[in-house]
């Protein structure tokens, strides 16, 4: 079991501004995200997820991992401003409209717990402070995507 209070400290000692949380999906990285937020009132949550391109902006058959997830967008809005001291507005994907929604603001000074798939990717590298893999088991991955998202998904995964 991870010692989530000791990471957090250790980050905190460290004073890290940027943690990319990577892994496969079902892996747990969103869950600990924001078990690491909790009782870090500096760290916010941003979530890979809300950099999906919209439909007609993906590539049918991507060469490389990750090209339907706008990197370039997430440096853009959230760690370019970041790096150079100011706040970051970025605007979410909404995956049930598969459209850009609302904007969300991460002031300055904030730290940035990047959680998802593809987070610490080469594009990223240069904004992170700190990296961490989840791992886990395919069959525990399985049984939590379908609990999160349905039994319809389990061909997919």
């Amino acid at each position: 079991m991870l010692d989530v209070r000791g990471l957090r400290q250790d980050l905190i000692a460290r004073d890290v501004r940027v943690v990319a949380i990577d892994g496969r999906g079902g892996s747990g990285k969103s869950t600990l995200a924001r078990r690491l937020a909790r009782g870090w009132p500096a760290a916010v949550v941003v979530e890979m997820a809300d950099f999906c391109r919209p439909a007609p902006e993906r590539v049918q058959r991507p060469e490389n991992h990750g090209a339907n997830f706008d990197r370039e967008r997430l440096a853009r809005q959230v760690l370019v401003p970041l790096a150079s001291g100011r706040a970051a507005h970025y605007q979410r994907y909404d995956w049930d409209e598969d459209r850009l929604a609302e904007w969300h603001g991460v002031p300055a000074g904030t730290v940035v717990l990047l959680e998802g798939v593809y987070s610490t990717s080469e594009l990223l590298r240069g904004y992170l402070d700190f990296t961490i893999w989840v791992d886990c088991p395919y069959e525990r991955r399985l049984q939590r995507a379908i609990e999160r998202d349905g039994e319809r998904m389990r061909t997919v995964w």
